[in-house]
Parts: C-alpha cells; sequence; structure tokens
C-alpha cells in the first residue's frame, strides 16, 4: 500500500506498507511531522510539563511474524 496518511495526536503521518503473506515478512516507511511533544506526551502517557517543543520523524521499519509451524 502506498499514500497512506492519517492524522493521530494532531501530527501528520505519511508513508507506505507492504507484506509478503508467505514469508509474513513486513516493511514500513514513515514520515511524522508536525507533533506537538507537550500534547504527545500528555496524551499517550499522561506526562504533563516535562517536553515541549516540535518532533518530525523518519522511520524505516522491517520485520517478519512467526509462522505457524514455528509456534
Amino acid at each position: 500500500m502506498k499514500n497512506l496518511k492519517t492524522n493521530p495526536i494532531g501530527g501528520d503521518v505519511n508513508g507506505e506498507f507492504s507484506m509478503n503473506l508467505l514469508s509474513t515478512e513486513m516493511a514500513m516507511k514513515l514520515v511524522g511531522k508536525n507533533f506537538d511533544m507537550e500534547k504527545v506526551l500528555l496524551d499517550a502517557m499522561q506526562m504533563k510539563d516535562t517536553l515541549s517543543g516540535d518532533m518530525n520523524f523518519i522511520a524505516n521499519l522491517s520485520l517478519r511474524g512467526v509462522a505457524l509451524t514455528e509456534q
């Protein structure tokens, strides 16, 4: 999937996701922009007055799930 867009916790995240159903390998490329760190920490972790400022990030993730035969 390409051109994925979402707006969690007031920021913007764009990216792409792929999965090989046979090998269970997954890959994600994400770019996040305009996150208010004070709001993120308060909403996600109930931490108040700990950090302020804007956050941007780039994440390239790859992982592989456990096959049913390996369980």
